[in-house]
Order: structure tokens, then C-alpha cells, then sequence
């Protein structure tokens, strides 16, 4: 009989598990600074990418462009980033210096708070193998099943005879992170901004990321945004 399997790619789940809120404007009123923050989180693709057997592996930088706004003050723009896939490795380093072209034009930024980190997510499967138990291996658990099979409760299965095997797989991804302040004249330069990219340097190692029009027009949106729309 054929072998029954669930199995679960956990680098995919783990690295999409955290961005359902990705491209989402938010603004928060924070009534004790008497300040204005509008936050959105993005993630962008490296342009560079290492061929391997059956598929290509890129970099990705998930970023969360943050700005506060308030009365009387600069307005401040930062940006949180996050680099992962498989080119980062533990203890990977981004370097103090990037570039950021906003419409062509390129300048040099500073990166602070440098650091790595990693997360482990962990996820078990099983599989059962009734062959050489006479018994097929499919169950029908809209019916209550009887005792021929052993006693069932409705959703599993117990059949006499089959083979279960049991199996935890772990997956780690590691982080190359900083921290980027911009000025109020590039944050305006985003509200009407047609080409956006990025270039950092990890462990030496070039990572370009162009920001795709879709994700151009939420920072646009971003840019523009100076308190929390109503209904």
C-alpha cells in the first residue's frame, strides 16, 4: 500500500509566518509624547541571487519604515532592517555604510545598532505505512469506526498492523540587523518617488534591493500619510 505522508516545508511557513501585516499603513497617536508615529513594514528581494541545483536563492530585506511626526520638529524617518535567506549565516555582519537612490540620485548612509540574530521554529510530522497489513489505509472519518480496527475516535485513525513514524524537523533562520535614520528631504523625495533601491553590505557580500512598484506606491501612501484616516 502507499505510503501516507504530511509534510510541511517549514522555511516557507517560517518566513511568511510573521508578514500578514506587511504593506499596511498604521498611524498611532502617542498622547504622551504629543506625537504621531506611522509605521509600515515591507519586504523587498536582492536583485543578486546564487544559483544552486534546481532553483535560484536570493536575499530578502524585510524593513519597517517608521517616521514620527511631531509639532514644531523634524520629522524623523527611520528604518528597521532585516536581512535573512540563505547567504546569511549566524553571526553574519551587515557593514556601518549603505546606499539608498531615490529617483536615481545615490547617497550614503550611516547603519547603527548593528547585530545578528537567529529564530528556530520547530514542526512535527508523521507518516504511516500499512503495507503487509492486509487492511487499506484509507479511513472514513465521517462514520464512527468499529472495532475491527481497533477503537477510533472520530478524526483518528488506529488501524491494527500499520507502521507510524514520527518526525520533528527544525528550521533556522538567521538575521543580519541595523538601523538607518533618514532626513525629512528624503522622506519627501518618497511621496513622489519612482524608483527606489537599496544596497547594503553583509560580510562584504553586495545585496542590492530594488523596491517593486507596488511596494513603491504604499510608501508613497506612507510618505504621505500624517494621521490615521476615518471611516
Amino acid at each position: 500500500m502507499r505510503v501516507q505522508v504530511l509534510f510541511t516545508i517549514l522555511i516557507s511557513l517560517f518566513m511568511t509566518n510573521c508578514f500578514f501585516t506587511y504593506g499596511q499603513v498604521k498611524v498611532t497617536e502617542d498622547s504622551y509624547k504629543n506625537s504621531t508615529i506611522v509605521t509600515v513594514d515591507l519586504k523587498h528581494q536582492s536583485t543578486e541571487f546564487r544559483k544552486s541545483l534546481f532553483y535560484s536563492l536570493y536575499s530578502y530585506a524585510a524593513i519597517s519604515y517608521i517616521k514620527e511626526i511631531k509639532k514644531g520638529k523634524p520629522v524623523l524617518l527611520k528604518l528597521v532592517v532585516k536581512i535573512y535567506g540563505n547567504l546569511i549565516k549566524a553571526g553574519s555582519l551587515l557593514e556601518n555604510k549603505g546606499f539608498v537612490k531615490i529617483n536615481g540620485k545615490q547617497i550614503s548612509v550611516k547603519l547603527a545598532k548593528i547585530d545578528s540574530s537567529s529564530s528556530t521554529s520547530s514542526s512535527t510530522t508523521s507518516s504511516t505505512d500499512y503495507s503487509g497489513s492486509g487492511k487499506s489505509a484509507y479511513t472514513d472519518y465521517t462514520k464512527p469506526q468499529g472495532n475491527d480496527f481497533g477503537t477510533n475516535n472520530y478524526g483518528r485513525s488506529n488501524h491494527g498492523g500499520g507502521s507510524t513514524k514520527t518526525t520533528t524537523r527544525t528550521a533556522t533562520v538567521h538575521y543580519a540587523l541595523a538601523e538607518i535614520e533618514l532626513s525629512t528631504k528624503e522622506l519627501k523625495k518618497l511621496e513622489n518617488c519612482e524608483e527606489l533601491e537599496m544596497r547594503f553590505y553583509v560580510n562584504s557580500l553586495p545585496m542590492t534591493f530594488t523596491v517593486a512598484e507596488k511596494e513603491l506606491d504604499i510608501l508613497k501612501k506612507f510618505a504621505a500619510t500624517t494621521e490615521a484616516e476615518t471611516e
